[in-house]
């Protein structure tokens, strides 16, 4: 094994899936890695080579988070302030009174604190690795935000609550990064964590693999967060779970605790439940993959001459396992700028008005694939299309 597990530190593994993928031209990440369970909690994560200032740096500059229009976080769309307004009130109703100190880290473009703002909280800070991301929170939201690593924090003194929201998945380095939180923690303040359910990924299923992807490296249920909460003197007093929207009409599992200074009643014990649920998401994802890979297989056969709009993490699986690879690809089609220019099988990223008219056009994305269809019929091509969901 190349990555102790992050929540245990335990060195033996069962292996779950390989899972690969395309990257573009100088991408930071990996193109691959195991999926394991750590044999001695039953945590199960990516078993990455990449170490954490690789993901800091790219946090720091290629965060898809810094396109406000299409990414969470920042409360600029209808769907995605709605869901941080609930988190904030989940919050709200645990704050005693007084006017706090809100620490927000992977604050991305603000959102969240925007929506503590909203609720009459003034001492408000975020934290992010993106400067694009702590900009957009000052600038557009009046909100204090700092671009930094939250493995190279400034002197931001203590906080009576400090908030994650979505955030460890991403982490490679776990128990770092929770030492690194709990000493901003003033006494008696508390913290909420919000990550992806593990447990339920088969029950939200809506590209194959989606969850097993170059930035989310962890998989959580409370059992395994409690216990990586545990290293650093924190116990739970609330956990729940609950059904966010990942993008606008698309639901996704979420979990999430309230931390607080205390001695844990009893030892966290195996997570015997975590793997049988991963298993039946691996075996979905599969059989949905495969059906991908007929429609793909089809359509080249019509015309082999295709323009893929989609760089995501669909796109970086589809290149790697099915007959997209042998397509004759005319070029990557992105509307995050953020992709643009970058390479993909030599060809770069382009914006969407640069289409080939004698190509098909590929949707490689199922979450933003009604959006993507109502925007070609916008631009009036004429292209045939070929949809995976």
């Amino acid at each position: 094994m190349v990555r102790n597990c992050a929540v245990c530190g335990g060195t033996e593994r069962e292996v779950l899936h390989s899972q690969e993928f395309y990257l573009p031209e100088g991408h930071p990440l990996a193109s691959g890695y195991d999926v394991v369970a750590c044999s001695d909690c039953g945590f199960v994560f990516a078993d990455t080579v990449v170490e954490q200032a690789a993901y800091d740096q790219f946090y720091a500059k290629r965060s898809k988070y810094e396109d406000s229009k299409n990414s969470t976080g920042s409360g600029l769309n209808e769907w995605d302030a709605a869901r941080l307004r609930t988190v904030a009130d989940a919050i709200a109703q645990q704050i005693d009174g007084g006017n706090p100190r809100i620490l927000d880290l992977g604050c991305a473009n603000g959102g969240l604190l925007a929506a503590f703002k909203s609720k009459g909280f003034l001492d408000l800070t975020g934290v992010d690795p993106s400067e694009t991301c702590a900009a957009a929170t000052r600038e557009v939201h009046q909100i204090n935000a700092v671009a930094a690593s939250l493995y190279a924090l400034p002197d931001l003194g203590l906080f009576d609550v400090i908030t994650l929201s979505h955030v460890l998945e991403h982490l490679e380095d776990l128990r770092g990064a929770a030492r690194n939180f709990a000493r901003l923690l003033r006494p008696g303040g508390m913290v909420y964590i919000e990550v992806p359910d593990a447990g339920r990924y088969s029950d939200y299923l809506i590209a194959p693999f989606q969850d097993f992807n170059t930035e989310h490296i962890n998989h959580f249920s409370h059992r395994s967060l409690r216990r990586l909460m545990s290293t650093v003197g924190l116990v739970p007093f609330l956990e729940s779970i609950k059904t966010i929207e990942s993008a606008k009409g698309v639901p996704y599992p979420a979990l999430y605790g309230f931390y607080g200074v205390g001695k844990p009643e009893a030892e966290p014990g195996k997570d015997d439940e975590l793997v049988g649920q991963i298993r039946s998401y691996i075996e979905k994802s599969q059989a949905m993959l495969q059906k991908m890979d007929d429609t793909i297989a089809q359509a080249i056969a019509k015309n082999p001459r295709v323009v893929v709009w989609g760089t995501g993490q669909l796109t970086s699986k589809l290149l790697k396992k099915t007959s997209l690879a042998e397509a004759d690809i005319v070029s990557f089609i992105d509307s995050n700028p953020i992709h643009h220019g970058e390479v993909w099988m030599g060809k770069p990223v382009v914006a969407p008005q640069a289409v080939d008219a004698t190509a098909s056009l590929l949707i490689a994305t199922t979450i933003h694939q009604d959006d993507i269809v109502a925007a070609i019929g916008r631009m009036g091509l004429e292209n045939e299309l070929v949809l995976l969901r």
